[in-house]
């Protein structure tokens, strides 16, 4: 099953022209990923990270995670919820 899932991943992110990340901190501790990211994310994907660390440590660890990228740091989810979903 996992297997599946890390299969099933690889694919929706290979394919993707726009990738958002919410809440994920991108550890250093997590190799595999950081590999696997590197690996299936389009280059030339929009890439959207939404996390409240603006921390400078965090954008490095983002750039190590996915080199050679355009990153736009989010620190509201708001930011990319369509605005239809917000209103009441």
């Amino acid at each position: 099953l996992i297997r599946q899932l890390w299969e099933g991943a690889k694919f929706e992110l290979s394919k993707s022209d726009e990738v958002i990340f919410i809440g994920y901190s991108f550890p250093e501790s997590d190799a595999p990923v950081k590999l696997f990211f590197d690996e299936v994310i389009k280059k030339d994907a929009e890439i959207k990270v939404v996390n409240i660390d603006d921390s400078s440590s965090f954008k490095e660890r983002i750039a190590s995670y996915l080199p050679n990228r355009k990153v736009k740091h989010l620190s509201s989810i708001k930011a990319v919820i369509p605005k239809s979903f917000l209103e009441e």
